[in-house]
């Protein structure tokens, strides 16, 4: 019989860095068909409107993840899925900084590992005491350096401490947005 059909595209991240809605209306057509019809419609999905506002970045970033494009009559109604793979060019960890807190340090494997390496040279001690030193930082809510002076009573001459913030950011892929 004639009628209107409504055919909606949605997009479900797999393991979304940010926090997202579990599945986001990216486009719609609505069309209207005769008794026995069939019509091919298109509805254009790009990566920005795959993307996602975060807050640390101030700017809209698409990260590695999995994504499940679903298509159908309504959110309740898929008919058509296909999972989508994308690759960010931009770092997932954020730029560490002398103010980040330790857990974004530990949560960032190659900061976390230079972090090692830094408290080794400067206090001589093994890796897996420095590892143990991290973690002992890790529930403080004030940047990393602070954290080790007050928890640790240890102080690092900051030309050393911004070689190190150097050598991690340079690392990870992020920019520096700081005035040299």
């Amino acid at each position: 019989m004639e009628g209107k059909e409504i055919c909606q595209l949605d997009a479900r991240h797999g393991k979304p860095r940010l926090k997202l809605p579990i599945r986001g209306l990216k486009g719609f057509r609505k069309v209207a068909l005769r008794s026995g019809e069939s019509r091919r419609i298109t509805i254009e999905l790009t990566a920005r409107d795959l993307c996602a506002f975060d807050p640390v970045r101030g700017d809209w970033t698409l990260d590695s993840d999995t994504i499940a494009i679903e298509v159908g009559a309504s959110s309740r109604d898929i008919r058509l899925m296909a999972d989508l793979r994308t690759f960010s060019a931009v770092s997932e960890h954020r730029r560490i900084e002398r103010d980040t807190q330790s857990v974004f340090v530990l949560r960032n494997p190659e900061a976390r590992r230079k972090f090692i390496v830094f408290l080794q040279s400067q206090l001589g001690i093994s890796a897996q005491e420095a590892d143990t030193m991290l973690e002992h930082c890790a529930n403080s809510f004030v940047g990393i350096f602070t954290t080790f002076d007050r928890r640790v009573r240890q102080r690092f001459p900051k030309a050393d401490n911004e070689r190190l913030l150097c050598e991690i950011n340079g690392e990870t892929g992020e920019r520096d947005d700081q005035a040299a």
